[in-house]
């Protein structure tokens, strides 16, 4: 039989993990020991429909004075739309990268471009 120790070593964790997944063991059986407890205080804020209002907004066109759609711009969109009640460019960047959006964004950019602003010879 293995000691705390040697499990921990073993899954390369430390011993108070070992023992809080075996008190979850007794306590409440194999499947919560296995399984991470849902987290009611933890939640998306960007659903699958808001990703879908995200993909939509990058493909029009962007707001007069902007070349393109960022992060930035598209987070304070959907607050001033009234869509999230806030949101951070970084969970935006996220859904770029969730939606394949990355790449899109700097070819369009790029289009808009002269070769001398992309740093190409002139």
């Amino acid at each position: 039989m293995w000691t705390i120790a040697e499990i921990a070593e073993a899954f390369d964790s430390n011993t108070s993990m070992i023992c809080r997944v075996a008190r979850r063991y007794v306590d409440e059986g194999l499947e919560c020991a296995l399984n991470r407890k849902e987290q009611d205080n933890r939640f998306r804020k960007l659903t699958p429909e808001i990703d879908e209002h995200i993909a939509a907004m990058v493909a029009s066109d962007p707001p007069a004075g902007q070349r393109r759609w960022t992060a930035t711009l598209v987070a304070k969109t959907l607050v001033a739309d009234g869509t999230v009640n806030s949101i951070s460019a970084a969970s935006v960047s996220a859904a770029f990268r969730r939606l394949g959006l990355c790449g899109e964004a700097k070819a369009s950019a790029k289009a808009d471009e002269s070769p001398a602003e992309v740093g190409e010879p002139t």
